[in-house]
């Protein structure tokens, strides 16, 4: 039986203080740092040991020196250097952390990256946040840092950090993270009420029939309430003789990223809600009343996604890029439809155009909009997003917009184009919005549908009735206000169904939590039996219970986080694992026309330096602070199973559970492998994993497989030819080994771009070292690895594709062999950032070969820790790895086996 295990995270520094009127010191065991405990604080000091002091009189630069310290949560961080003594240094600078991008990607960063550079101080805080539950901050000692461009080598210095201690998790005079910011589910989860859902803009319409169906009481109308993820919304209760004949309230555009409708709930109350406001609108006869005003649209048609470029309305979809090269290039072009539910004014007439975009570029843009036999052109500079106004004097259906050709390459993200022009008042029996104009104005409305009512929607949560007796209605109106004409287009019928209340107020107190969409629950309970047989407590959890009670029954990712946060605050016995069940994808409502299903939709932030947006999946487990990013450490093991079907969960459940309760022994369990490409301007990828192989136990075999062209002849390991490293990489995983470790670049599909091979009869598509369709074909059955892919991309889960998986998906989804779990980025990073995530897993993984088995949950928070606490750059990785497979399964180490072949005699 498996018992509840959890590794200590790893500890910086191991030291338990005195009282502040002694002085005890420690010299760090990595930087030669001494440590003083005195006068309420620390004091850090250092200068080169002997070893460095060598590298230096090699003109070689000597590495940050990092320290992490706790401290109260409100104290100043700021060090006080009290000795700092410099000399000129002329050697060369340390080198600079740069993003595993392949070199021929040509792609630009997002708006707003900077490239790092060298320190300019000579101690500097690289980062704080709450570690262990207690608040961290994280120092580093610039050995050669620029004063005023001039770089300069420290040779001694001793800096005072007021109210620190050294890294203790046992501190019980310090403050503990916060718990008491969490929000409480919404009451109305677990009450009786009814779903309707709202999938056009305009007045919603539900006659008596059709609430009396559904079993909704309607004897006291004003009894009717309509919520809107929390809040009320007014209605409009029509009756006749005191009888409820039609309910309607009013619905902005529906939908959002994650939805294409709106849920809206209907309760019976003991007490009436807010009702839709009546105003008198009949026409005085002061005013000449028009027959015209304003009308407005949109053209938007998603197509393209840019994670660099979040977009005006957040959601990083486009119409597309345009893309031009220097004069004389042509210009690229898109057209935009106007539809008007109105019929255009006749001349005189002035129509405005309004198009909304982005930019990655830098220098001058220069868009141009032709209208009809009119042509306007705007210019601006610099990225991000912007809005260009462009005036005609005429009205037509379509525009045409063109990027012009500059100096310079130049592109420029299309994201919608807005109109709005004159529209004669005349409705031809369907309803229609109009804008109208400032003052007392009175409009005269013709061609009306049956039974048309009017209502002022410029504050969409306050809609106003006009009660008018006639076709024409007079206000007046501060500024344009929006008007809406009830019939065909503008009053819906929302589709409405009794829903299940739900209770997550109640703790379920359990240790792991399963989070799944209602479809794939029955399918789970194979995995949820074993772990509960191995002695934890778990409690499956629905999405949509979570939606209703932390957004209203909208998807959203937050929402889960905002569970888990009050999970942990509220529950005696405390999460401490959390799976979700489901793939997810970036595209939610289908831009791009692929199809995938969000079963659990990845938690999209801007969060990688290089790329911008990607999935931060441990966005979800960092508890601290309203937004996940107000702290860097998840608080929580994390991990997706990311399964599209419900066969192909009970595919791997079965994969999980024969891995985990397999007795087979072999000498597989004991190795560590190693896979790189060839180094290069990112970094010396075999160097990287030979340093991981060094600090392997000696009882630990290691195996490499190296792709480099310009391989030695005495390095066997060392794979000159592309085809022939694939090969070998297909042969390392599936001979088996406890642990694989990819360094080197990637892409959500493949491992690394090695180019052709030089053998005659290679195939000729085979450019990598690894590629999902391959991925798929390994046939290492329960030989299966723990795979580190520590290159950027290949843990991009969320990326919509036709193939439907990208290469850690289908290691892990792969029922013949591939991986146990994928442990990836699905951003950018760099190799010093993927380097100390994979030594503080590795080291604690072989810290006791012969000790319990380790979780595989508990290995990825120690390279999250070792990130953290010993890395002097690349915290962005803490938020853009993604652990694919369950946190829960034991890493089942067995050394000192050894396997021998040995000749089968027959007699």
């Amino acid at each position: 039986m498996m018992r509840l295990r959890f590794l200590p995270l790893l500890i910086l520094l191991c030291l338990v203080l005195a009282s502040t009127s002694r002085v005890d010191a420690i010299t760090a065991p990595e930087g030669g740092i001494i440590l003083t405990n005195a006068n309420g604080g620390i004091v850090l000091s250092w200068q080169p040991d002997a070893a460095q002091q060598a590298l230096m009189d090699a003109g070689k630069p000597l590495p940050q020196q990092v320290i992490a310290l706790r401290l109260l949560a409100n104290t100043e961080p700021s060090p006080q250097i009290q000795v700092l003594e410099t000399r000129p240094w002329a050697g060369t600078l340390p080198d600079l952390p740069v993003p595993i991008i392949a070199e021929d990607a040509g792609a630009l960063p997002a708006p707003g990256y900077s490239p790092p550079s060298h320190p300019t101080s000579a101690l500097s805080i690289l980062r704080s946040g709450w570690l262990d539950e207690q608040y961290t901050v994280v120092y580093a000692i610039n050995p050669i840092y620029l004063e005023h461009g001039t770089p300069r080598l420290i040779t001694q210095i001793r800096a005072f950090v007021p109210a620190a201690q050294v890294l203790d998790a046992t501190a019980s005079s310090l403050e503990a993270s916060p718990d008491a910011d969490w929000s409480s589910p919404s009451s109305l989860a677990n009450r009786a009420s009814w779903e309707m859902s709202v999938t056009q803009a305009g007045m919603q319409s539900l006659s008596a029939a059709t609430l009396s169906g559904v079993g909704v009481s309607i004897g006291d109308p004003s009894l009717l309430r309509v919520w809107f993820r929390g809040v009320e919304v007014p209605l409009d209760l029509r009756t006749t003789n005191g009888s409820l004949t039609e309910l309607r309230f009013y619905a902005p555009t529906p939908g959002d990223r994650y939805n294409s409708l709106d849920r809206y709930w209907l309760t019976v109350e003991n007490s009436a809600g807010p009702t839709i406001a009546s105003m008198n609108a009949t026409p005085s006869g002061t005013v000449s009343c028009k027959a015209t005003a304003l009308g407005r649209g949109e053209w938007r048609s998603s197509k393209s996604y840019e994670s660099r470029l979040p977009g005006p309305d957040g959601d990083h979809f486009f119409v597309g890029q345009f893309q031009v090269t220097p004069a004389p290039s042509n210009e690229d072009t898109a057209t935009a439809t106007f539809t008007s539910a109105l019929p255009w004014a006749t001349a005189p007439t002035t129509m405005t155009v309004t198009v909304h975009g982005a930019s990655l570029y830098l220098g001058t843009h220069t868009l141009k909009v032709t209208l009809g036999a009119q042509q306007q052109t705007a210019s601006w500079s610099g990225t991000g997003n912007t809005a260009q106004q462009f005036a005609f004097t005429t009205s037509a259906s379509q525009a045409v917009v063109a990027l012009v050709p500059g100096s310079v390459s130049d592109g420029v993200h299309l994201d919608s184009v807005a109109w709005e022009s004159p529209v004669q008042l005349r409705f031809a029996s369907k309803g229609a919005l109009f804008v109208g104009h400032n003052g007392q104005q009175c409009y005269s409305l013709s061609e009306l549908p049956s039974g048309a009512t009017f209502y002022d929607i410029t504050v969409p949560s306050a809609p106003v009735r006009l009660s008018a007796p006639s076709s024409s209605f007079e206000v007046n109106a501060t500024g344009g206000h929006t008007y809406l004409v009830t019939g065909p287009g503008t009053l819906h019928t929302p589709a409405i169904q009794a829903r299940t209340p739900v209770d997550l107020a109640t703790p379920l107190n359990a240790q792991a939590i399963y989070i799944a969409p209602k479809a794939f629950v029955s399918a789970l309970t194979p995995l949820v039996n074993y772990r509960r047989n191995a002695g934890y407590s778990v409690a499956v959890v629905e999405t949509q219970a979570i939606y209703d009670s932390w957004s209203g029954g909208q998807v959203n990712p937050n929402a889960i986080r905002e569970f888990l946060r009050y999970a942990r605050g509220t529950w005696t016995t405390k999460p401490v694992a959390v799976i979700l069940v489901g793939d997810g994808t970036s595209d939610a409502r289908n831009y791009l026309g692929i199809g995938q299903t969000n079963w659990i939709p990845p938690y999209l932030a801007t969060v990688d330096l290089y790329i911008g947006e990607t999935a931060c999946e441990n966005c979800f487990v960092q508890l601290n602070g309203v937004s996940p990013l107000d702290d860097l450490m998840p608080d929580l093991m994390l991990g997706r199973l990311p399964v599209k079907s419900a066969s192909e969960l009970t595919s791997l459940i079965q994969k999980i559970i024969a891995y985990e309760t397999s007795e087979a022994i072999g000498s597989w369990r004991g190795q560590a492998a190693y896979i790189t490409d060839n180094p290069d301007y990112a970094g010396d990828f075999p160097l990287i994993a030979d340093q991981s192989i060094a600090s392997l136990p000696t009882e630990v075999k290691a195996s490499r497989m190296y792709y480099d062209p310009n391989a030695p002849t005495d390095q066997p390991w060392r794979v000159k030819d592309s085809y022939t490293a694939f090969q070998e990489t297909m042969r390392t995983i599936n001979n088996g080994a406890l642990t694989v470790s990819f360094i080197g670049h990637g892409l959500p599909y493949q491992w690394a771009y090695t180019g052709p091979s030089s053998q005659p009869n290679a195939p000729s598509d085979i450019r990598y070292l690894l590629g999902v369709d391959f991925a798929s074909d390994l046939r290492n059955g329960v030989r299966l690895p723990i795979v580190l892919s520590l290159t950027c991309l290949s843990g991009q889960f969320q990326v919509p594709s036709y193939r439907g998986t990208t290469i850690d998906e289908a290691l892990v989804l792969n029922p013949y062999g591939g991986g146990i779990a994928t442990w990836s980025s699905t951003g950018a990073g760099v190799l010093h950032g993927h380097d100390a995530l994979q030594r503080g897993f590795m080291n604690t993984l072989w810290a006791d070969p012969h000790g319990e088995y380790p979780l595989i949950g508990s290995l990825t928070m120690a390279g999250y820790e070792e990130l953290f606490t010993k890395a002097y750059c690349c915290e962005d990785e803490l938020r853009t790895y993604v652990l694919l497979g369950d946190p829960l399964t034991p890493a089942k180490i067995e050394v000192g086996l050894f396997e021998v072949m040995l000749p089968l005699v027959v007699r």
